[in-house]
């Protein structure tokens, strides 16, 4: 841009050849062509126009090399409603401006493109007024499309974090302060808000139930805690009545760059009705075993008092070795039925808990 600028005719440009510039406007422009950074000058009444190789690698075919030398009205007009005014307050000397991530669309490439911008605009005196303005920018487009992606993906995932099945909460710190909950974690604690609140203060009635105590191994071994058909009593809507739960979770420590756990994710699904319906099953397996028993004790002593005198003694002994057997082999199935996981323990539950 130094070359270009040295072989422009100024003699024809309202601000004269370059020995006749202001000591100020000479010192700026050779200040702007030293530096790598994008920087632009409208100097005068007309703002007449100079920029350097940073700024002009922002520029397309369109723009560049006509707007050197050019009259910033005439060069800018299809966006002279967002800067204009900006220049017109430097220009009357009321300061400088400065915006930071601003859309300044700019005509390049075929096309008047959206380009997001941080820039700055500062007086050059010359003889105690304003006889121009210089601008430094950086084009943030790149950064501004990254961020606002990111946004639409943190939105995106706050709303499947919201609407997911399964309760969900993340909690900070050694005091485990609420961050975030999700819908059905709500729903599970009865609809109270407890963001900014630590567990022990947000959910009195589990406090002596084992889990900050679980909360606190987590957080200082980083290690996750899984939990299976653990019992809870939980306050309903409002602190009200309280009920028994029975819940599938995991405690997630949140690990930071540094190795640090700064946190805990909490997810997990109410199995209650699992487990009522499991404890509903073997109530009526067990009577029905107890019936059945109670049958074959009925069969096997009519068919005692049936047969004695019309079969031989061994032809009875076998009937009714039979009709054990089957009892044995249901008895053995209904016990195995029994001894199957259903429920599990909360860990710790006698210590100081959430």
């Amino acid at each position: 841009m130094g070359e270009l600028i040295r072989a422009y005719d100024w003699s024809s440009s309202p601000i004269g050849v370059p020995e006749s510039w202001p000591q100020s406007l000479r010192l700026t422009v050779r200040l702007m062509l030293n530096t790598q950074h994008p920087m632009f000058i409208w100097w005068g009444e007309e703002l007449i126009q100079f920029y350097n190789d940073g700024y002009r690698k922002t520029m397309g075919p369109e723009m560049h090399p006509a707007a050197l030398g050019s009259k910033g009205r005439e060069s800018w007009a299809n966006i002279w409603d967002i800067i204009g005014p900006q220049i017109e307050y430097v220009m009357a000397g009321k300061g400088a401006t400065w915006r930071e991530n601003q859309m300044v669309p700019i005509n390049r490439h075929g096309g008047l493109q959206d380009v997001w911008w941080t820039y700055g605009y500062s007086p050059i005196d010359v003889e105690g007024e304003v006889g121009g303005v210089l601008v430094v920018c950086t084009d943030v487009t790149r950064q501004h499309l990254l961020t606002e992606d990111l946004k639409s993906r943190n939105e995106r995932m706050a709303q499947q974090f919201e609407a997911a099945l399964g309760f969900i909460a993340i909690v900070r710190g050694t005091d485990h302060v609420f961050e975030m909950t999700n819908a059905a974690y709500r729903r599970l604690i009865g609809e109270r808000e407890v963001v900014g609140q630590s567990v022990y203060n947000a959910l009195p009635e589990v406090r002596n139930q084992g889990f900050v105590h679980l909360l606190d191994e987590v957080l200082k071994t980083g290690e996750p805690h899984i939990g299976r058909r653990t019992p809870v009593t939980l306050a309903g809507e409002n602190n009200g009545l309280e009920r028994e739960l029975f819940l599938d979770f995991i405690y997630q420590p949140i690990v930071e760059s540094d190795g640090s756990v700064s946190g805990i994710f909490i997810q997990g699904q109410d199995v209650t009705d699992h487990v009522r319906a499991e404890k509903q099953l073997v109530i009526l397996n067990n009577e029905l075993n107890h019936r059945v028993k109670n049958i074959l004790s009925m069969v096997s002593a009519i068919a005692n008092q049936t047969l004695r005198g019309f079969a031989e003694p061994e032809a009875i002994a076998s009937f009714q070795a039979r009709i054990a057997a089957f009892a044995a082999a249901r008895s053995l199935f209904t016990n195995w039925r029994r001894m199957q996981p259903n429920t599990a323990p909360c860990p710790g539950r006698t210590g100081t808990s959430t």
